[in-house]
């Protein structure tokens, strides 16, 4: 049986096509480990998707001290930027690729006032 001329170029066309796909598939992967560290793995993200969760539970009314217990510690607290209103704002980690950042607002009598959950 003969071979045409287009089955040999076919041939070595997925010969030399073979080590090319292996390396862009090796290169895929890679950026999908990558991705599922920062998104799901890292240290960052398993803290800001906990800050999340524990956002939800938090209502304002709820007194400080409670909120701070289901949150744990804030890392940054700030005063409002309005003088005189005696706001506190504590600062936690967004999880990764998240449009805010999580806060609580707490007013002069001690009280959840405000809360962002970094949706």
């Amino acid at each position: 049986m003969k071979r045409h001329a287009a089955q040999g170029y076919m041939t070595s066309f997925f010969t030399v096509l073979r080590p090319v796909a292996s390396v862009l598939l090796g290169f895929l992967v890679l950026v999908l480990l990558a991705y599922g560290y920062i998104a799901w793995w890292s240290p960052e993200a398993i803290s800001g998707g906990r800050n999340a969760r524990n956002a939800h539970r938090v209502r304002p009314g709820m007194r400080s001290s409670q909120a701070r217990a289901i949150m744990g510690p804030a890392e940054r607290t700030t005063s409002s930027s309005n003088p005189g209103d005696g706001r506190t704002i504590y600062v936690y980690t967004p999880p990764p690729f998240a449009s805010d950042a999580i806060y609580l607002a707490v007013g002069p009598d001690s009280t959840v006032i405000g809360i962002s959950h970094g949706d």
